[in-house]
């Protein structure tokens, strides 16, 4: 897998193949990038499901000052840092591995934007974005996007809806804080 933009664009990063872990495809990734455009710049980014980190890392190529990246399997983690450290990004960066909800609570600060890529059967979406405006993660006029399998009924939970954009088998739900 490449990065697709910025600073480290055409760069490999390593996104092997797990069972448990669903990389974000290059056209989806591609998609959010367009729609965030110059959002991105200087921004405050959170990962959430990270994964291999191939949308933080992304978010830190074209422009965004600090991301934090929070999954529960180290193996992902372990993958997130190798792949900070060959394309110049460790200093900045947090890594937080536990499980979302664990890991919601010990995030600090809020940010201009976050991204989460549930497992396609994670059952507690609505639970997760109502836990994610309740720690008031995501700052006034920030956008949240949630990637989720395209059958999947999300709620906005207190954010304000603001589109979704249907690629395949996936969608991704905007949410705005006003």
């Amino acid at each position: 897998m490449k990065v697709q933009g910025g600073s480290a664009k055409g760069r490999n990063i390593k996104a092997p193949s797990a069972k448990d872990i669903r990389p974000t495809s290059q056209m989806v990734k591609e998609a959010i990038f367009d729609i965030l455009g110059e959002k991105i710049k200087g921004s405050a980014f959170l990962d959430l499901f990270a994964g291999f980190g191939t949308i933080g890392l992304e978010a830190l190529s074209r422009g965004a000052d600090s991301v934090v990246f929070a999954d529960r399997s180290r193996y992902a983690i372990g993958i997130i840092k190798n792949n900070a450290e060959m394309i110049g990004f460790s200093d900045k960066l947090k890594i937080i591995s536990a499980d979302i909800f664990k890991a919601l609570s010990k995030i600090e600060g809020q940010f201009d934007i976050i991204f989460a890529d549930p497992p396609y059967d994670f059952k507690d979406y609505n639970l997760f974005v109502s836990k994610v405006k309740e720690m008031n993660l995501l700052k006034k006029d920030g956008v949240f996007i949630v990637e989720r399998y395209h059958k999947t009924e999300l709620e906005p939970n207190g954010f304000v809806f603001s589109r979704v954009k249907k690629y395949g088998q996936t969608a991704l739900t905007f949410f705005v804080n006003e």
